[in-house]
């Protein structure tokens, strides 16, 4: 075993060299325009000293704001009629430091668990804000205020079920 890590531990090092000696070339070269991606806690001096680039410009891609997430969830709800149920401010509250492919991910999921929990019982089964809940605290920080709306909705939407045990015990 250790020689065979041995081995994926040297080609993956080759492939790494490579890499860096390919974007040190682009880098170079005047006519190349090298885009790196890299996560938000990374110093730009600490970029530029590691890449040996003298000139680069930093784009900072960051989580939509209040007003995009707004934008993002009416346009999932033109695409899917069934998000129209809910409150967008709630959603958008509720999707508050998530990335857009974050929320759209959510979003997709959501339908995907409403649509496979229809398939099981052979039945239209909407989608519910519970669905919905769920799926937007998987993409957030469990100490998050954002999490602890979410699990409060959720709670909530229990506790309303748990009233209705009666009628179902019927």
């Amino acid at each position: 075993e250790d020689g065979l890590a041995g081995f994926f531990n040297a080609q993956m090092s080759r492939g790494i060299a490579e890499v860096s000696n390919l974007i040190e070339v682009a880098l170079e070269d005047p006519n190349i325009l090298v885009m790196a991606t890299v996560g938000d806690k990374v110093d730009e001096d600490e970029i530029r000293n590691s890449l040996g680039a003298e000139t680069f410009t930093v784009i900072r891609i960051d989580n939509p704001t209040e007003r995009e997430r707004a934008a993002i969830w009416a346009k999932l709800a033109q695409d899917h009629p069934s998000l129209r149920a809910f409150s967008t401010q709630k959603l958008v509250d509720y999707s508050k430091n998530m990335s857009r492919y974050d929320i759209e991910v959510a979003v997709h999921e959501a339908l995907e668990d409403a649509y496979r929990l229809g398939m099981q019982k052979g039945e239209y089964i909407p989608l519910s804000i519970v669905n919905i809940v769920e799926r937007l605290a998987d993409h957030q920080p469990l100490d998050s205020t954002e999490y602890k709306k979410l699990e409060d909705v959720a709670t909530e939407d229990f506790k309303k079920e748990l009233e209705n045990i009666d009628d179902i015990l019927k």
